[in-house]
This record gives structure tokens, C-alpha cells and sequence, in this order.
């Protein structure tokens, strides 16, 4: 038999001796201790909807002027409210001594007012539970990237120069 030759498995016997896994959901919440040892927060691992969510709230657009000069506004601590916002499900915080319940309201001023240090190791804690958050980007996604970029550059020259397609 080849090697690329497919292998045909009757169901029956797929299903006895390996159980279909469920690929709806994920819903593992991951409990993040403070410095403190005692105050911690909670975040989950995002399904494909969080992640439309939070890539609809961070998308950047690239624009492109008549030079061909690529402009991005970035805006990166947008970016990581929209991340903890997203993924942040719970704490035992408190503030003078007592006891602060996990609202969007308290979370929103414990997204200004935190110690920035402390929302670095929370925001790190998330993206390591959430492998597509991860900056693995390789260099031939890179390059990848460019070439479209030049593509799109060229297809708006063409039609600014009346030659291209409309």
C-alpha cells in the first residue's frame, strides 16, 4: 500500500474503539493566582465566537494613499482592554477591605486604575492559555503578507492610472 493511500475504517468499529471527541465549545476557565497568593482572577479559553468578538474590536485597517504609502493606526492599548474584556470571567479582588463583585462596571475600573505590572502577568497567563493569541508569526507569513500588501498597492495604481480593471 502507498503511503498517501487512505485507509477505509468501517463507522462501527471507529466508534468503538475511538470515541468521537466534541468540538462545540470550550469551556475551561483557568484560575490566575496574584503575587498576593491570595487574590486571583479568572479567565476562560476562547471559543471561535470570543475570538470573532475580540478580532472585530482590534481589526486594523490599512489604508493606502495615492503614493502607495501604507498607513495602520494602531492602537495597542485598545487592544489589550478588548483581550481582558473578552476573556476575564471572575475574581476575589478586594479594595480598603472589602470585597469588589466582577461586573463589567468594576471590571472597566480595574482596567484604569490596576497596577500595570499586575495586568501584565493576567494578560500574559491569558494569551498562554490561548495558543492562537501567541506571536509565532513566521517569517514566511511575514513575506506572505507583504506580497498581498504589494498586490493591493498595484491593483490601486492600475485603477488610479485609468489601467486597471474597475
Amino acid at each position: 500500500m502507498e503511503e498517501n493511500t487512505p485507509v477505509v475504517v468501517e463507522a462501527e468499529e471507529v466508534l468503538l474503539n475511538h470515541p468521537q471527541a466534541d468540538y462545540f465549545g470550550v469551556d475551561e476557565i483557568h484560575r490566575f493566582m496574584l503575587p498576593d497568593n491570595t487574590s486571583w482572577v479568572e479567565h476562560r479559553t476562547m471559543n471561535e465566537g470570543d475570538r470573532r468578538k475580540f478580532l472585530s474590536k482590534t481589526n486594523k485597517n490599512v489604508k493606502l494613499d495615492k503614493r502607495g504609502d501604507a498607513t495602520i493606526q494602531v492602537a495597542p492599548g485598545e487592544d489589550r482592554v478588548a483581550l481582558l474584556e473578552a476573556a476575564l470571567t471572575g475574581w476575589n479582588l478586594t479594595r480598603g477591605g472589602k470585597d469588589i463583585s466582577f461586573t463589567p462596571a468594576t471590571l472597566s475600573e480595574f482596567l484604569r486604575s490596576a497596577n500595570p505590572k499586575i495586568v501584565d502577568l493576567v494578560e500574559a497567563d491569558i494569551r498562554n492559555k490561548n495558543e492562537w493569541l501567541s506571536n509565532n508569526v513566521t517569517i514566511e507569513a511575514i513575506d506572505e503578507e507583504i506580497e498581498s500588501l504589494k498586490e493591493q498597492r498595484e491593483e490601486i495604481l492600475q485603477r488610479e492610472t485609468g489601467n486597471g480593471i474597475s
